[in-house]
């Protein structure tokens, strides 16, 4: 998979630091644990409230 092909879903800071160093898309969950910190701060393709809310936007085969 080449950059800009992949999404990658997290939940805190630290890792959604990395993969915007490593040029992949993030998207972030507003659930789980973020140090204390607001999630919705920090910068990403998109925040999301459900990991079901990805489904559109999903391939329709997965690489493995």
């Amino acid at each position: 998979i080449e950059n800009g092909q992949s999404r990658i879903v997290f939940n805190d800071t630290t890792d959604a630091q990395a993969a915007n160093a490593a040029g992949c898309p993030v998207v972030l969950v507003t659930y789980g644990y973020n140090h204390g910190d607001p999630i919705r701060e920090v910068p990403a393709l998109a925040h999301i409230d459900r990991i079901d809310a990805l489904a559109p936007s999903l391939p329709t085969r997965l690489v493995r």
